[in-house]
C-alpha cells in the first residue's frame, strides 16, 4: 500500500490518488489516517501532510521545522554564515519547495521513464527515474543569494547533504511508520 495513496484521504478533494491508478486503500477514512500519522515526529509528520494530503497550508511549519533542525547542524558544526540565519531559513524554503513542488523533467515529462528506440521502456537518463528536473547550483545560489563560487565551494553540499538529505529521511520515516500502523492494523 502506497503511503501517499493512504494519507491522500485526509483531505476532501483526493490529491495524490491518480499516482496509483486504483486505490487499495478502499474504505478507509480521515480518521483512520490520522491515527495512522499519530505517534510520528513532527518533521515527517508535517512532510507527509503536505506532500500526501496537500496540505498546503503547513508548508511554512515545515520550512520552520526544517530551518531549525538546520540551525542546530550548523551551531554544532560551527558553520560560518556570513548572512545570517535568514540565508539558512532561505535555504530550507528552498529545500521544502524543490522536495515538494518538483519542477517535472523536460524530458520524460515527469513519468520518470522513457520508451526507447527499440521499443523497449526504461528509466530517463536525465533525471535518472525519478521525473524530477535538477535544479542546477546557478539557480539555487542566485535563490540562496550568494555567489555561485560559494555555492560550489560550500553550500552546495551542504544543501544536499543536510537540508535534502533531511528530508529524504522524514519522508522514509512517514512512509515505514505508516506502513507498520497499517500492517498492525
Amino acid at each position: 500500500m502506497d503511503p501517499a495513496d493512504f494519507v491522500a484521504r485526509l483531505t476532501p478533494v483526493s490529491q495524490k490518488f491518480e499516482q496509483a491508478g486504483v486505490s487499495s486503500v478502499a474504505g478507509l477514512g480521515a480518521m483512520d489516517v490520522a491515527q495512522a500519522l499519530a505517534g510520528l515526529d513532527r518533521g515527517p509528520y508535517l512532510l507527509s501532510i503536505v506532500m500526501w494530503a496537500g496540505d498546503t497550508g503547513s508548508l511554512y511549519h515545515l520550512e520552520n521545522k526544517l530551518w531549525a533542525d538546520v540551525c542546530l547542524v550548523a551551531t554544532e558544526q560551527k558553520w560560518i554564515v556570513t548572512v545570517g540565519a535568514e540565508m539558512l531559513r532561505g535555504l530550507s524554503k528552498m529545500a521544502v519547495a524543490e522536495f515538494v513542488m518538483p519542477r517535472l523533467c523536460a524530458v520524460c515529462r515527469g513519468r520518470g521513464l522513457i520508451n526507447s528506440r527499440n521499443g523497449i521502456v526504461r528509466d530517463c537518463n536525465m533525471c535518472r527515474g525519478t521525473g524530477k528536473a535538477k535544479i542546477s547550483g546557478r539557480e539555487r545560489a542566485r535563490f540562496a543569494g550568494i555567489s555561485q563560487n560559494s555555492w560550489q565551494r560550500v553550500w552546495g553540499s551542504r544543501y544536499e547533504s543536510y537540508f535534502i538529505a533531511h528530508l529524504n529521511g522524514w519522508e522514509i520515516v512517514a512512509s515505514d511508520h505508516i506502513r507498520r500502523k497499517l500492517n498492525a492494523a
